[in-house]
């Protein structure tokens, strides 16, 4: 409830005619200290995400948020590089004094996905922020009047190594960090919009500063963008998405949340809430990764500290072999369009027979929302091992006018009875090629035990 009433919020010009599947999507899950999964706010495979920082995570060395923490100290803006995982480690916190953390409770929190919303009680301050593809946006209102301020700090995340903050002008400022992770040295270049104008700057340290604004009761809205190349690309991956006078945070959400909706419209289920809420959840975590690395020009910085221009939109890498195996028929089956930009970035190479860590794989977005779909990976890239899948009817887009739809027969019943594609037999697996031809997918329930399956 709290996460639909967040959505009308900030989404009123959403078409009611539209498939609203977002609202099956919980950000919280996985937030716990175990799977080490952070809410954020998010665009479909986009350049940023907004993470709620309430704690630093030393095995990572990362800004994250865990369910069970009670205090927040910023958002940070994560980004994902070529080679890495890393954070940009820009954290922005609303405060009206010296004091950069705030205690907060989740009975005065809301995500969806693409947004987070919270209640900060020390400054008294409600902060929302959301996302687009190349940019972030906030909406600190200060409901007690009076100082109004945004505290930024560099030096939060990952080990710093030089940075600097500039004003530009009366209402922008704009930067660089340089940081260190996973061996390998980055620069994030930003550039900073607000919506007012700056009154003063304090300063304690080279990597931290507090913007002050005129005392008042209107909000302080927000726009940063960020850039591997340049501030100037940074500011026009800004300008790509809004305009300068563009303060319309409730529009950039709504359109955050319509290309989540076109992300997720390719798995229609007939199950249970609960059910959908657990498959459009991890499709929502397959989206974060790969992130996109280029600028809206193109651009992108590789970790030798070369810039490329390759004509067309460049990602970051998966990470690890685990990952590749599953994301590989994911993006097949569900997703063609995003398949075929990372495979033209060579994000997908992984020769076939590699054995994977089952513990980890299990963990792995990807791989829940093929085990719903009642697959999972096989010895190779291109065969898929058949289980039972946990909706009782799904129908996959899979592009080029091409539907597959997977039928569960007598749901209720104890066994397995048998597996057919098209009408053809099955035993326990099927290449992807012939799977991604479309078709008919039908699992056989019966209250007999043949000695075939495994009981349901």
């Amino acid at each position: 409830m709290k996460r639909f009433l967040l959505i009308l919020f900030l989404l009123l010009p959403l078409s009611l005619g539209a498939a609203n599947l977002t609202r099956f999507v919980d950000p919280f899950v996985g937030t716990n200290l175990r799977d080490q999964i952070f809410a954020t706010a998010a665009y479909p495979h986009g350049m940023v995400q907004v993470v709620p920082y309430t704690r630093h995570d030393p095995s990572t060395n990362y800004c994250c948020y865990y369910y069970d923490d009670r205090e927040m100290f910023g958002f940070d803006l994560g980004h994902q590089t070529k080679e890495s995982n890393a954070a940009s480690g820009l954290v922005m916190m609303p405060v009206v004094d010296t004091v950069v953390r705030s205690k907060f409770s989740h009975g005065r929190e809301n995500a969806a996905a693409g947004i987070y919303n919270v209640w900060l009680e020390h400054p008294n301050v409600r902060a929302t922020a959301t996302v687009g593809k190349r940019i972030a946006m906030y909406r600190f209102s200060f409901l007690s009047g009076g100082v109004r301020a945004v505290a930024l700090n560099l030096n939060l995340c990952d080990s710093l190594i030089s940075c600097s903050i500039q004003r530009v002008g009366k209402h922008a400022i704009q930067g660089y960090r340089t940081f260190r992770s996973r061996n390998y040295d980055y620069t994030i270049y930003y550039y900073t919009d607000f919506s007012e104008k700056i009154d003063t700057i304090y300063r304690d340290h080279d990597y931290a500063a507090c913007i002050f604004f005129e005392e008042g009761v209107e909000p302080i809205l927000v726009k940063t963008s960020i850039s591997g190349v340049s501030i100037a690309n940074a500011k026009l991956n800004m300008l790509s998405e809004m305009d300068e006078d563009d303060w319309n945070i409730a529009d950039l959400a709504y359109r955050t949340d319509k290309a989540w909706n076109d992300f997720f419209s390719r798995i229609r289920v007939i199950s249970y809430k609960y059910r959908k809420t657990l498959l459009y959840t991890a499709m929502y975590k397959t989206g974060h990764l790969p992130a996109l690395i280029s600028d809206i020009n193109g651009e992108f910085r590789d970790s030798k500290g070369e810039v490329h221009n390759y004509g067309r939109e460049y990602y970051s890498s998966l990470g690890c072999e685990a990952i590749v195996s599953c994301t590989l028929p994911f993006g097949k089956i569900i997703a063609p369009d995003y398949f075929v930009k990372m495979s033209s970035c060579g994000l997908l190479d992984n020769p076939d027979g590699v054995r994977l860590d089952k513990e980890v794989m299990e963990k792995l977005p990807a791989w829940m929302v093929l085990r719903y779909l009642g697959l999972t990976p096989g010895h190779s890239n291109e065969c898929l091992r058949l289980v039972l899948p946990t909706m009782r009817r799904i129908k996959v887009d899979l592009g080029d006018e091409k539907t597959l739809t997977i039928i569960i027969k007598h749901h209720k019943r104890t066994y397995l009875e048998k597996i057919e594609f098209n009408g053809q037999a099955l035993d326990d697996c099927i290449r992807l090629n012939e799977l991604l031809k479309g078709g008919k997918l039908v699992y056989t329930k019966s209250n007999r035990f043949l000695g075939r399956y495994k009981k349901d």
